[in-house]
């Protein structure tokens, strides 16, 4: 099986990461960390995708995989990380499409306080193909 995990390296991403570790863990599956960024502006997206698609994907690779050794809890859980250079939603509706289960964080870059959850995670909730966790910040 497979746990998917939406992670930014966030101080909230710390608990999405525990928690996805014991639900992988739990049930013997691997876990994928996802981390998907993707510029807004129709130039930047062209010139990306030329120019920074490899170069972000690289450094995000290896910044998430130092955040995840740093923050990881102890017990034997396979983790691969995914950086995706695609917009958030596009990135976890795929990953989803293959896991047993999606962790998100209730809150994440966007975070307004009052609102029950995240732009995000209501479309995963509505959209996703999976199960999904939802972790409170």
């Amino acid at each position: 099986g497979v746990v998917a995990a939406g992670v930014d390296e966030s101080e909230f991403s710390a608990g999405v990461l525990r928690a996805a570790w014991a639900a992988a863990e739990s049930r013997g599956a691997r876990l994928e960390l996802v981390h998907a960024w993707r510029p807004l502006l129709e130039y930047d997206v062209a010139i990306g995708a030329r120019v920074l698609a490899q170069e972000w994907t690289d450094a995000t690779r290896t910044s998430l995989t130092t955040w995840v050794r740093d923050n990881a809890p102890d017990g034997a859980v396979e983790w691969t990380v995914q950086p995706r250079y695609e917009t958030t939603t596009v990135a976890l509706h795929e990953v989803s499409e293959t896991a047993d289960l999606l962790v998100l964080g209730r809150h994440g870059h966007g975070h307004r306080t009052g609102l029950g959850l995240g732009s995000t995670v209501r479309t995963m909730l509505r959209a996703g193909s999976c199960p999904v966790m939802v972790i409170p910040s």
